[in-house]
């Protein structure tokens, strides 16, 4: 059944149904599910290379450094002090994250506080990676590629390794066609 969008909404309210999120109905009564008040840019966040990450010591020796061509992207809200952008390679991820994308790394984390699920960077001898973090019940911890196709689908965390950071976003353009 085809309705209004403020019909619709209504009608699901009368059902006791919640709409899942907020809409915004252009006068004409389209449902536009845009919001029309941009989130104002608060700050340029650097995209830094794969290699400046696999060398990584601290945020501050990493980002004081940074060339002054250093391309940026927006800020996000969830970033933290030091957050910085890293450009998404290979497809040890796919298709959650695709060759291309970026991902906003917070690196204001530490290990005991991530959990199984969340998607970081890590460095393990001067080489960085990009991964979801697995710990088990006994407290070990290892890095999983997402794509079930990728090999090796599991990689330890050694002696060696250090957390870069949390991925708390990721940008990606969009493809026009021609």
């Amino acid at each position: 059944e085809l309705l209004p969008v403020s019909d619709r909404i209504l009608k699901m309210r009368q059902e006791g149904e919640q709409p899942n999120e907020p809409h915004t109905i252009h006068p004409s009564g389209v449902d536009t599910n845009i919001n029309p008040n941009p989130v104002p840019v608060r700050r340029m966040l650097p995209v830094i290379s794969w290699v400046q990450a696999g060398h990584w010591t601290t945020a501050e020796t990493v980002l004081r450094n940074l060339p002054q061509e250093t391309p940026t992207l927006p800020d996000i809200a969830d970033a933290g002090p030091n957050a910085f952008w890293l450009q998404v390679q290979g497809i040890s991820n796919y298709p959650e994250y695709r060759h291309g994308e970026y991902i906003c790394i917070d690196p204001d984390w530490q290990i005991d506080e991530l959990q199984t699920g969340d998607m970081i960077v890590a460095t393990c001898m001067g080489d960085a990676t990009f991964k979801q973090l697995v710990v088990e019940p006994d407290g070990s911890r290892y890095l999983k590629a997402l794509n079930p196709d990728w090999r090796p689908q599991i990689m330890p965390i050694g002696e060696d390794c250090l957390l870069v950071g949390l991925v708390v976003a990721k940008y990606a353009l969009v493809k026009r066609r021609r």
